[in-house]
This record gives C-alpha cells, sequence and structure tokens, in this order.
C-alpha cells in the first residue's frame, strides 16, 4: 500500500525523519502533550493520522502515516496499532528508545536521521500490517477537504465512527488520552523494581547507622568500667567494686543481645535482598531470552513479507512502464535509465530525487518522454546541482506508481 512515513520528537532539541514541509503540522499536536495524542488532518486529498506519546519530563515520540484519496475507515484501530508500534517495536526492540538504569525511556540517537535501520524496521512493521490487515478498512477517500481550517476534539472513549464523521466536517480532529507510555505494564514493574530497592537500600541504611550507635555505646560502658575499678581500687571498696561490676555485666549483656540481635536482622535482611536481587535478575533473563525470540521471530517475518512483497510488486509492474537500472553522471547533473515498456508512446513522468543523510527533496519535477517497446534507454537533466560526495535515492513515478529508481 502506498503512503508516507513519518517519525518525529525531541531526542536534543525538534527532530524529524523524513524532512519536508510536516513540521509545521506535527509540532502543535504535541504541545502541552501528557499521556498521548491521536490528530486526524486533512489537507485536499491527503489524510494525515498523527500519534505522539509523552515519554515524562518534557519528551515525546510520534508516528504519521500519510494516505493520497485514501483514508481509514476504523482510525481507532489505526491509532491503537500506532501506539503498539511505539510500545512494543520502537521501546521494546530498541529501536531509536531505550530503558536505562533507572527504568526511565530515553532516546539512543540525538537525531533519527542517524539511525535509519531503525525507521527501515519500523516502515516493514507498518508496511506489512497494512498490506495483510484489513482491521484498518482502508478504502478510497470519497471527497477532498477544502474547508477553512477548523478543530474539533473528541474524548479518548470515541468510535471510529465518530472520529470519521467528525472528520468529513472538519479538517483537525484531535483526540486526547491521559494513558501514555508510563502506563505500560514493562515500565510498570521496573519502575516497581527499582522503588523496592531504594527502599531496602535505606533499611540498610538505618540498620547500619543503628549497629554504629551500639558500638559507640558498648565503648562508652566500657571506659565507665575501667574508671570504676580505678575508684574502687582507691577507696579500697572491694565490695561496691563487685556491686558495680554486676550491674555493669547485665548492662553488657543487654547491649550485646541488642547488638546481635541487630546483626542477625542485617543478615537475614541481606540474605533477602541477594533472593530478590537473583529474582530480579532470572526475570531479566527471562525478558531477554523472550526479547531475542521475538527480534529472531520479527526478522524472520519481515524477510518473509519482503519475498512476498518483491513477488507481488513483480507481478503488478508486468505489462507496464518499469525502470530497470540507472546512473548519474554529476559533473552535467544528467541521469541515464534502461526502460521496460509493453507499448511504444509518450509518459508523463515525475523524478523525485531524495539526499539520504537528512532526507530532503532536492528536485522534484516533471518531464515527457516517448517510450519504445521493449527494452531502451532515456536520459533527463536533473536541474540541479548535486555533491557526488553525498548518497541520493532517485526515485521515477508515472502518477501515483513507483515506476523505479537507483541509488547513487
Amino acid at each position: 500500500m502506498n503512503f508516507n512515513f513519518y517519525i518525529f520528537g525531541n531526542p536534543l532539541g525538534y527532530s524529524q525523519y523524513p524532512q519536508d514541509y510536516t513540521k509545521d503540522i506535527f509540532t502543535p499536536v504535541c504541545k502541552d502533550l501528557e499521556g498521548a495524542r491521536a490528530v486526524i488532518y486533512r489537507d485536499n486529498a491527503l489524510v494525515h493520522y498523527i500519534f505522539a506519546e509523552s515519554l515524562g519530563d518534557g519528551r515525546y515520540i510520534g508516528l504519521c502515516l500519510i494516505f493520497n484519496n485514501a483514508q481509514a475507515a476504523k482510525p481507532k484501530n489505526l491509532f491503537n496499532f500506532m501506539r503498539e508500534v511505539i510500545e512494543s517495536y520502537a521501546v521494546k526492540g530498541s529501536k531509536y528508545l531505550k530503558y536505562n538504569a533507572k527504568g526511565k525511556i530515553e532516546f539512543i540517537k540525538s537525531d533519527f536521521c542517524h539511525d535509519l535501520k531503525s525507521y527501515d524496521y519500523l516502515r516493514s512493521i507498518i508496511d506489512s500490517k497494512l498490506d495483510g490487515d484489513n482491521n484498518f478498512d482502508i478504502t478510497p477517500l470519497k471527497s477532498n477537504y477544502s474547508g477553512e481550517n477548523k478543530t474539533e476534539t473528541l474524548p479518548s472513549s470515541a468510535t471510529s465512527r465518530e472520529m470519521l464523521s467528525l472528520s468529513n466536517r472538519v479538517n483537525r480532529v484531535v483526540i486526547d488520552d491521559s494513558e501514555g507510555i508510563n502506563h505500560d505494564e514493562t515500565n510498570k514493574l521496573i519502575v516497581s523494581l527499582c522503588e523496592d530497592i531504594n527502599k531496602r537500600d535505606e533499611t540498610i541504611r538505618e540498620l547500619k547507622k543503628t549497629v554504629s550507635q551500639l558500638e559507640r555505646q558498648k565503648k562508652q560502658y566500657r571506659r565507665v568500667v575501667f574508671l570504676f575499678l580505678v575508684l574502687l581500687v582507691a577507696l579500697g571498696g572491694v565490695y561496691l567494686l563487685y556491686l558495680s561490676l554486676n550491674e555493669t555485666q547485665i548492662s553488657l549483656r543487654e547491649k550485646t543481645k541488642q547488638y546481635d540481635a541487630a546483626v542477625v536482622s542485617i543478615d537475614s535482611l541481606g540474605s533477602e535482598i541477594t533472593m530478590r536481587e537473583n529474582e530480579m535478575s532470572s526475570l531479566r533473563g527471562q525478558i531477554d531470552v523472550k526479547n531475542n525470540h521475538i527480534s529472531e521471530l520479527e526478522e524472520s517475518l519481515a524477510q518473509e513479507k519482503r519475498l512476498r512483497e518483491e513477488a507481488e510488486e513483480k507481478a503488478k509492474t508486468r505489462g507496464k512502464l518499469t525502470i530497470v537500472d540507472g546512473s548519474i553522471d554529476f559533473g552535467s547533473a544528467k541521469y541515464r535509465y534502461t526502460y521496460n515498456s509493453p507499448t511504444s508512446g509518450s509518459k508523463r513522468v515525475k523524478v523525485k530525487i531524495i539526499e539520504e543523510s537528512s532526507g530532503r527533496v532536492v528536485n522534484s519535477g516533471e518531464f515527457s518522454e516517448y517510450y519504445y517497446e521493449g527494452q531502451g534507454t532515456a536520459s533527463i537533466n536533473l536541474n540541479c546541482s548535486l555533491n557526488s560526495s553525498n548518497w541520493y535515492t532517485i526515485e521515477l513515478w508515472e502518477g501515483n506508481r513507483l515506476i523505479g529508481g537507483t541509488r547513487h
């Protein structure tokens, strides 16, 4: 299915990939964001489905899917899937996001364009879901929206029918949800374990403080006994010396019992903490094994989907104009390519040049070319200056169909 996919957020200031005109659409969605927010935005024949979640401390991450002349008849299911892509594939799969040692979610890279593998991975998940699952009911757009800019809001309990009905009357529908990514069960478990460890560390510090006080009291009692003995010897009061020593020994026994009880309590608490740490280590090991298994299954699924998509794409393009290969002459800014055409005739073709390091569209224009039946070659002037040290993706489109392209 043809769609445009964007990811945006604020790792170190605002960032998005790819970079183009959509920034002014995304940034208002994240203003004063708490929990999660979904937006349906219409602009003529384009329908934007935007979903963003707060990561806490003013940080956020969002996804956007843009359909041309198509819309989801079940937008609530689509937003739930976009939430799943962030919480199940991005965070737990360490794609752009990860849990730190304190159980908080943080960005892995400072800019989304620095991790194109994660972008391709998330896009393959979305592409596979849209092609293989009709749960979103993607249907052709019945009418374009070209009226005044108007915003309406709905509660998170709103149904797909209510969202769809409102989006046909206004061009921007906003759905706020108080529950964001921090309500995910895995996140709650990690935070709870961190809090439990902190409480136990505080208990250990208090017990050590008590033991230290008992040690000081024990030393003080020893000094008292010594001074009392010296005094009794000086006075010759052997009897008084006996009574004092007896009382002191009783007191020392009590303090020793208190000390021994504190030591036993610390040992018991230490054993319990060790057991808890072993349980946490076992749990983390199980989580790692599950995540590794999930990653292997996802990679296998993605590979199978790609092979299926390649076969389907080949089947779709038979009998249509396709681009086989191409090359760029950076000096003359000319693009030469080889094509296969089922018939002879003129075609209107659009060329799109994407600079891969930034995701910026360098040039996008149309030209008319006469194609002969069978395989042939043709060339076009790109009408822009390209840097041979950068990587570019050249895409050729016939209408809304990508007929081919190359990477240089």
